[in-house]
């Protein structure tokens, strides 16, 4: 739960699976689920964060239903989800979405009033993709992802800041897509 400093809920619930690709270290729930089913009464959440989960859920369109199923009506649902990403937390890393693809599923649960943001796009993203291929190929070598973040990573990722400030959201090259939709009333 990485974000949880950042709200002030009275009742915030972590939700984690006990077997996937993550570390148990990384584990922190307040809660484990079977990856579908929460443990929550219908219409019962204000809201839902779910950052960069959905590609590892196996039945994600049950696990979209769900989290529907859970909202109060103008519930919000805050997520993202990776478009261009290694695999990761391997065996369960399970799929990438466009922007079009994405909408439309959350339209399909039954979602509306959508925003959706592809986030770092263009150069940006290029910039961002190759600072992390070339620490993964230096952290082999003992001690040179370090000198390389201090140095020619930290130079990396100005530029990649400076692009990134003039970079057009409707890009179609982009990292990540985030979505703000809600349940209708």
């Amino acid at each position: 739960m990485p974000y949880r400093r950042y709200f002030s809920a009275q009742d915030y619930v972590g939700l984690e699976v006990q077997d996937s690709g993550a570390s148990a270290g990384l584990k922190l729930p307040t809660q484990w689920f079977d990856g579908v089913k929460i443990d929550k009464p219908d219409r019962s959440v204000d809201a839902v964060l779910c950052t960069q989960v959905l590609e590892h859920a196996e039945l994600h369109e049950e696990l979209l239903g769900e989290i529907f199923r859970v909202l109060k009506p103008g519930g919000e649902f805050i997520v993202t989800v990776p478009f261009v990403y290694e695999e990761h937390e391997q065996p369960f890393d399970f799929r990438r979405w466009t922007s079009f693809g994405f909408a439309k599923e959350l339209e399909e649960a039954g979602f509306r009033d959508l925003h959706l943001e592809k986030l770092t796009c263009g150069l940006r993203a290029i910039v961002t993709l190759s600072n992390q291929q070339i620490c993964k190929f230096l952290s082999k070598i003992p001690a040179a992802a370090s000198l390389w973040m201090l140095t020619g990573g930290l130079a990396l990722n100005l530029l990649g800041f400076v692009i990134g400030s003039r970079a057009r959201p409707e890009q179609s090259f982009f990292l990540d897509l985030g979505a703000v939709a809600q349940k209708p009333f």
